[in-house]
């Protein structure tokens, strides 16, 4: 339920963003979320209660946030400012040593210290790093056609703003009904063989829109994307489940933590790389003078990166998630083990 609930903003998204470019203002885009934030903290507080006084707390580590932070936000603002012609080489280089200098120096602190903010002892689980590794990579491309797509449709292909969110309905309506399929295909195919082959196809799909031409029909476009779409669901619903597949119970938390980073930062990544990739194939950044080239290239370079994220999970075993029809799963038993000894 809560996946299919979470498959809403892809849905209306899109749409509601043409609607107001199209009919109101573009700074809708931003403002709109102001009330809707707001919402969501009152509802919030009203139904998510404490989990009670049994909960062993600590005290908040604000020198390992600060740090954390930071490692994180460097690449970030260097992939960001990569762009703009005015800003020089040596300071984007800086910004991505100081990041790893940070991550370095974070990484060097969680041993030290008991209680950690961000808890990377995670990642002695095979399952869960490939499937955090593999889902980063791979959500690169998927969330690079957030910016990408519509540009193409809009600057490239001539739709407005609305035609080009209704372009993304299809999409979104793809991933509810393939939520159905999800357990059926794993437990008859198994986690490795659908995440090697759903991420190659997903990212050949994705490269797939650098074909299109401005006499391409609307048809195929919506065809294009309902397979996008479903491949996406198909993709979320196995890492959802194979990430946390092999926690013990003692890390259930910490694992939530850094997947949900991997995600946040991936979709960070994938709007930063694919700007960054279209002004490199745009040689005049005027608006009046982009090529539909330019965000065709582009698409494919962003969907090249998640087919190659296919062989990420060619590190999963056969065996890895039967315990989804196993009543004695061992996997888990010796990911525990792995999980003390990192810790």
């Amino acid at each position: 339920m809560v996946a299919i609930v979470s498959l809403v903003g892809p849905a209306l998204g899109p749409l509601l963003g043409g609607y107001l470019v199209e009919y109101q203002s573009w700074r809708w885009i931003f403002l709109i979320n102001v009330p809707i934030c707001v919402i969501a903290a009152i509802v919030g507080t009203q139904w998510i209660h404490s989990l009670g006084d049994d909960i062993q707390r600590h005290r908040f580590d604000w020198f390992g946030f600060t740090l954390f932070g930071l490692a994180f936000a460097a690449p970030c603002v260097a992939l960001e400012v990569a762009a703009y012609e005015n800003i020089p080489n040596q300071f984007i280089l800086v910004l991505l040593v100081a990041g790893l200098a940070l991550f370095g120096c974070y990484s060097y602190r969680a041993r030290l210290i008991k209680w950690t903010v961000v808890d990377l002892s995670v990642f002695a689980i095979r399952t869960f790093r490939i499937s955090a590794i593999g889902n980063l990579l791979s959500r690169i491309g998927i969330s690079s056609i957030f910016f990408l797509a519509p540009l193409l449709f809009q600057d490239g292909l001539g739709k407005t703003p609305l035609e080009s969110g209704m372009l993304f309905l299809p999409y979104a309506l793809a991933m509810f009904p393939i939520r159905i399929f999800v357990t059926p295909l794993i437990r008859k195919l198994g986690f490795r063989r659908i995440l090697i082959w759903n991420t190659f196809i997903l990212g050949i799909l994705i490269a797939s829109l650098g074909l299109v031409q401005v006499n391409t029909s609307t048809t195929i476009l919506v065809l294009g994307m309902i397979a996008i779409g479903a491949l996406t669901s198909l993709q979320y619903g196995c890492l959802s489940v194979i990430t946390y597949i092999d926690l013990p119970p003692t890390a259930k938390s910490s694992g939530a933590t850094v997947a949900s980073i991997c995600q946040q930062f991936s979709i960070e990544l994938g709007i930063g790389l694919a700007t960054l990739v279209f002004v490199l194939f745009s040689p005049d950044m005027m608006p009046q003078h982009f090529s539909i080239t330019s965000f065709k290239q582009s698409i494919v370079v962003m969907g090249a990166i998640t087919a190659f994220a296919s062989f990420i999970f060619t590190g999963l075993l056969k065996t890895d998630g039967v315990e989804m029809v196993d009543d004695e799963p061992t996997s888990s038993i010796e990911a525990s083990e792995d999980y003390k000894i990192a810790r």
